[in-house]
Order: structure tokens, then sequence, then C-alpha cells
């Protein structure tokens, strides 16, 4: 069973993606990137610069400087580190890096308990905007022809020479 089961994934990386062009070989030149994926980079640039703006502004708000560990430092600090996140993933997106697609997976799914647990708090008014935006970037990643954006790319023609080893 768990022979066929690699045998079907090696033989599903063998469909070139819908943009991939090949060469007579079968070496892959280049994959051209998903028009969606392009649009989740430039969110999450966006929404860095929001987290930004949103650290900014909680910075500004001490005024006199409280203590290095206060609650309003702490939380400046975690935006910042946040923002610095989603550029990372944002670029990474855009050249298609596959740990760019975790961070980024990873960066949804944080947001989505913080943004559910808000507002199962009361502490904040409802942000359904933003999570009905992290879901439908949950999903556009998973989907199967985005996901082999994210694969390693291999050259198709030096696969059975491996296997034959």
């Amino acid at each position: 069973m768990d022979a066929s089961i690699a045998s079907a994934k090696r033989d599903r990386s063998r469909v070139p993606y819908a943009g991939t062009v090949t060469e007579p070989a079968g070496q892959v030149i280049r994959r051209s990137r998903p028009l969606g994926v392009a649009l989740v980079a430039l969110f999450l640039l966006a929404d860095a610069v929001v987290t930004a703006l949103e650290m900014l502004g909680r910075l500004s708000d001490l005024g006199d400087r409280g203590p290095l560990l206060d609650a309003s430092n702490v939380g400046a600090g975690l935006l910042a580190v946040l923002a610095i996140l989603k550029i990372a993933a944002a670029v990474g997106l855009w050249v298609g890096s596959r740990r760019a697609w975790v961070l980024t997976m990873l960066l949804v799914g944080v947001s989505l308990l913080l943004l559910i647990a808000l507002h199962l708090g009361g502490v904040d008014e409802p942000r359904y905007v933003r999570l009905a935006i992290n879901v439908v970037i949950a999903f556009y990643l998973n989907q199967g022809l985005v996901r082999d954006y994210f694969e390693p790319r291999q050259d198709v023609a030096s696969e059975p020479a491996a296997a034959s080893r």
C-alpha cells in the first residue's frame, strides 16, 4: 500500500505545473508564479505595513517611557517581529520558497487563533474581513497546483536513473 502511495506521488510530480516550460529531455526550466500567490505576497506586504504602523502607534502612546518589560513595550516588540516575519514570508512567496509557504501557513494559523480569541473574549470589535481573508489564504495555498509550485524543482529525466540504482 505504501509503495502505491509513493508511486502516485512520484507520478503526480512528473505532471508539469500548468505554467511550466519543459525541454524535450524533461528538464524543468521555470514555473510561472500563480497570480494568487502574487496577490497573497502583496497582501502580506500590506499587512506588514499595517502591523508596523500599529507598532508605531503603540510606541507613541507610551509617552513617559515606562519600564522596559511593560505590556505596551512587549506588545510593540511582538508587532515588530510579526511585521518582519510577514515581509520575509511575502518575499519568499514571491520567489517560490517552500519555507515561505510554511511560514505563511504558520502566520495565517496564528492570526486566525488570535482573531478568534479576541472575538470570543470580547476584547476587540469583530474583524470579519481579516478572518475571511486568512481563511481564503489558507485554503488557496493548500490547493494542489499551488502546493506544486512550492515543491523543489526536479529534473524529471534523471528520476528513472536514480531509481534503477
